[in-house]
């Protein structure tokens, strides 16, 4: 295990192994965005829920409405829409300070949901398919703040991909229906232009017993008041079916297991037509992936028997107490617009997390500059 030496990067270990119990939350408040980007403080004007009879919309065609000349949204900063709540509700998730500050957030991390995510697939995602990312992190007052590196680029993305994408909200929206809900008042000060349009439930938690953590996640919709998660798949068959597991089921593990969600409600579609619906839980994820009932490569066969998602779990609580000792200088209070921050990579051909120090003008931090004001003068 690597030290907090910023020399030192991070190496994963493989043998890493805990229990699904080191990650648990508690809900402590929620957030609506609606179209206009209005943000509303604990309120659930924009939460759906799961229409009963959903099996009547099977035949529907999921592209019907599809225009490939419509203008793509792109949401480049949705940490912001959490750290504006944290403004919003600091009264009551601060205690007294043991930093800089008189007061303190209570928390030893802040992230979304996605930047979980993405850590947990770090441990398997390997190969020809990995996939690189990189973060930015700065500690501030006591608490570290971890941001994705965002694509900011406006580029449109491939027709297919979009009509992808737009056939997952088609069914979303098919088997869902937005409740009334008594108005908790007004939309708050500031919009939000980086998050995208949803109800957004605000979770806090031990990760592995020993990592505060503050995170939040959208939520799909809710049934009999239980928050689901909705997924979009393609009929996998014959000499296909090994990519349910490899390139579905484990990626919706991931994200269930970040946002401490109990249950997907998945589509399979047939082409552009909506087939069947079925569920599935976390615990019965590993069964899947691990003994699939499907003949592929040899390749294929090991890399989905290897997989262990308590060694994702194990992976994480280190790579956040390694972090705990890299990122060490607090930028609150630093002057003349100062902050430091770290920059984490896990590249294309690096076997280890590597990360680099560097000094940044406020305008360029992973925190904007009104939440520093804002947290400033309350903490004190």
């Amino acid at each position: 295990m690597a030290a907090g030496n910023q020399n030192q990067s991070f190496v994963q270990n493989t043998e890493l192994d805990t229990d699904f119990s080191s990650w648990s939350t508690d809900i402590i408040g929620s957030y609506s965005i609606d179209a206009q980007g209005n943000f509303y403080n604990n309120d659930q004007r924009e939460l759906c829920s799961l229409i009963p009879n959903y099996d009547s919309k099977y035949g529907s065609d999921l592209t019907a409405g599809f225009d490939p000349s419509v203008k793509e949204h792109h949401y480049s900063r949705p940490l912001d829409s959490l750290l504006y709540w944290i403004v919003l509700n600091k009264d009551t998730i601060s205690r007294t300070g043991n930093g800089p500050g008189k007061q303190r957030l209570d928390a030893d991390f802040v992230f979304t949901v996605g930047t979980m995510r993405k850590l947990l697939a770090t441990v398997f995602n390997t190969g020809s398919y990995k996939q690189p990312w990189k973060m930015y992190a700065i500690k501030y007052n006591g608490t570290i703040y971890i941001r994705n590196g965002e694509n900011t680029s406006e580029e449109r993305r491939p027709e297919e991909e979009r009509k992808d994408v737009y056939m997952g909200l088609k069914f979303e929206e098919l088997i869902s229906k937005l409740d009334p809900c008594e108005s908790q008042g007004k939309p708050a000060d500031r919009k939000v232009d980086g998050s995208r349009q949803g109800f957004y439930s605000v979770r806090r938690g031990k990760f592995g017993g020993r990592h505060l953590v503050l995170t939040r996640a959208q939520v799909d919709f809710a049934e009999n008041g239980k928050y689901v998660e909705c997924k979009l798949c393609p009929n996998y068959t014959g000499r296909d079916e090994w990519k349910f597991p490899m390139y579905k089921l484990r990626n919706w593990w991931y994200h269930m297991c970040a946002a401490d969600m109990k249950q997907v409600i998945y589509g399979i579609r047939d082409g552009p037509t909506l087939k069947e619906v079925s569920r599935i839980t976390p615990d019965e994820i590993p069964l899947e992936v691990n003994n699939p009932k499907m003949s592929c490569k040899t390749k294929t066969q090991l890399a989905l028997t290897s997989w262990n998602p308590m060694a994702c779990i194990g992976f994480v609580d280190e790579f956040l107490q390694w972090l705990k000792g890299v990122v060490v200088e607090d930028s609150y209070g630093m002057d003349g617009g100062r902050a430091v921050q770290y920059v984490l990579e896990w590249g294309k051909s690096s076997p280890s997390i590597g990360y680099s120090r560097e000094e940044v003008r406020m305008s360029n931090f992973v925190l904007p500059d009104w939440y520093i004001r804002e947290m400033s003068a309350f903490f004190g």
